[in-house]
């Protein structure tokens, strides 16, 4: 769907909320204070079997003029209860936001103006934690964040930061169009751990992903999180949502700068054979079809130059991660940002 150029796209925020009565309503609030004029959200309530529905009705009475809407359902699902709001919405850009996250002033803002008329868009911003929150006894999600950010600086494009790190960490940080979403076929209900990075790993085939380099959503991390349930279980959804890459990673990609060998036909058996996927510790040639590494270029790849640079980059990669872990997290964004935004609008230059 085409953003008229002569306004600011209309934004539709939709919350799946589901057993999040603590949390659902100051979700709300960080949407209905964003600085957008042109902005909905939708709630749906997935059968919440505590008072999720009733602190979203009451958050939504300071609504004032923004166009809302408060639903409830029997369960089925976080997948299915996005893809039914999305569904609903015929604005311009889509944004999800789970109901105990909850989004930093200027977020949608700073995102849609990076948004091009005509174009599909999908952007995500940096991700801010409670300074305590830990990710396991010894390691704070601050520092695997970061760590995250060390290796993903490593990579030439956002795209391949996503395959081997998902530096979205959430299905909270997408902001996309709608067509977008249609062409990706929505979220996959039979992926519950791992629906938020199948969906990236799609709409890589259409648009290459602009990041923000600041952090404007809040992961808010508890007992109950998905991230943390069931790891046997995430590995092997994780692998099933890769197979969604491999469908079309053979061919060619609407995304000059898609994270495949037609595209990058020098640099991608590199990178397979040295990086790895966030769910393994093996390399991602251990889980591609060799068919898939003997792929030559295509007309309108990226040229001889960024792949050498891109090869500079996984040559001091080691090195380079070790300064970078001694950073500040504000930092290793800013770069992040201003290095794959800069491949992206040079090649768009180019086109």
């Amino acid at each position: 769907m085409a953003v008229p150029a002569a306004r600011s796209p209309r934004i539709a925020i939709v919350i799946p909320a589901y057993n999040h009565e603590a949390y659902v309503a100051e979700a709300i609030a960080s949407v209905l204070g964003q600085d957008w004029p042109d902005l909905e959200l939708h709630v749906l309530d997935d059968g919440s079997t505590d008072a999720t529905y009733a602190a979203a009705e009451r958050a939504l009475e300071r609504a004032g003029r923004r166009r809302c809407s408060l639903r409830r359902q029997s369960n089925v699902g976080s997948a299915e209860t996005i893809n039914r709001l999305v569904a609903g919405c015929d604005s311009d850009l889509v944004g999800i936001l789970n109901s105990d996250d909850r989004y930093l002033p200027g977020r949608l803002a700073a995102l849609a103006t990076l948004a091009e008329p005509g174009r599909d868009f999908l952007g995500i911003t940096g991700v801010a934690f409670d300074p305590g929150a830990m990710i396991s006894p010894t390691d704070s999600f601050e520092t695997w964040y970061r760590g995250k950010l060390a290796y993903a600086l490593s990579l030439p494009t956002c795209g391949f930061a996503l395959v081997t790190a998902n530096l979205s960490i959430s299905s909270s940080n997408f902001l996309f169009t709608r067509a977008l979403f249609d062409r990706a076929g929505g979220f996959n209900a039979d992926l519950p751990l791992t629906q938020d990075w199948e969906f990236l790993l799609k709409a890589l085939r259409w648009t290459e992903p602009r990041l923000v380099g600041r952090r404007l959503l809040y992961y808010r991390t508890h007992a109950t999180n998905s991230f943390r349930r069931l790891v046997d279980i995430r590995i092997e959804q994780s692998r099933r949502a890769l197979d969604g890459y491999l469908a079309w990673a053979g061919g060619a990609s609407a995304n000059a700068l898609a994270p495949t060998p037609a595209n990058w036909p020098r640099f991608f058996p590199v990178f397979a054979g040295s990086c790895a996927p966030a769910f393994s510790s093996e390399p991602v040639a251990e889980f591609l079809p060799p068919s898939l590494l003997a792929t030559h270029g295509q007309v309108g790849g990226v040229g001889p130059g960024q792949e050498d640079a891109a090869l500079r980059g996984l040559v001091f990669a080691a090195r380079q991660r070790q300064d970078n872990m001694r950073r500040p997290t504000r930092e290793l964004l800013e770069q992040a940002a201003a290095q794959w935004n800069g491949v992206l609008e040079g090649v768009q230059a180019d086109g």
